[in-house]
């Protein structure tokens, strides 16, 4: 038998159950972009919680590396400002020996890498956020009575039903259930 019994599982991608009679039963399941298994839970119902797409880790991650751009923006904003200052005062010869001009110059050049480095973790985070809300659960076989899904903290009790896709549709606030 292929089956997941009353254990907690975090997945940063997709648990894929095989065989006929694979089966998440029991405990908490967490799969980033979604899970594919014949059963979710038992006839006897037992508490099963399936978990799927966002979690508030990747939420927290983006949201800090959003504050960290808009500080560095903040930063280059500034020291763009004490360049300009400096060349408006003082002629080439004079600016491009100054301690204190050099050091903006550098720290400038510095801070756009690092800029540039932040979009790019965001651009990636983004990427992330986009693949797990597209996240679904593929059941050829038994949702039962007890198996509670909360997708991007959109929650839906199953009634027990058979054969369905279970998704949140990107726009929505609920979970959406496919019947194949």
């Amino acid at each position: 038998y292929n089956n997941i019994l009353n254990s907690d599982i975090k997945a940063g991608a997709k648990i894929i159950i095989n065989g006929r009679r694979g089966s998440i039963t029991g405990g908490n399941t967490y799969a980033f972009i979604g899970i594919e298994a014949q059963n979710l839970g038992n006839v006897a119902r037992m508490k099963t919680f399936i978990k799927m797409g966002l979690d508030d880790d990747i939420m927290t991650k983006y949201n800090a590396i959003v504050s960290k751009i808009t500080d560095i923006e903040k930063e280059i904003n500034i020291l763009t400002s004490a360049h300009q200052d400096i060349q408006k005062k003082h002629p080439p010869e004079v600016r491009n020996v100054m301690d204190m001009f050099i050091k903006i110059e550098k720290a400038i050049v510095l801070k756009n890498k690092h800029l540039k480095e932040a979009i790019d973790e965001k651009e990636k985070l983004q990427k992330d956020i986009d693949t797990a809300r597209s996240c679904k659960a593929i059941v050829k076989g038994n949702v039962y009575e007890g198996v509670m899904f909360s997708i991007d903290n959109s929650k839906w009790r199953s009634p027990g039903i058979k054969n369905v896709i279970i998704e949140k549709k990107i726009d929505a606030t609920s979970v959406n259930v496919l019947f194949k």
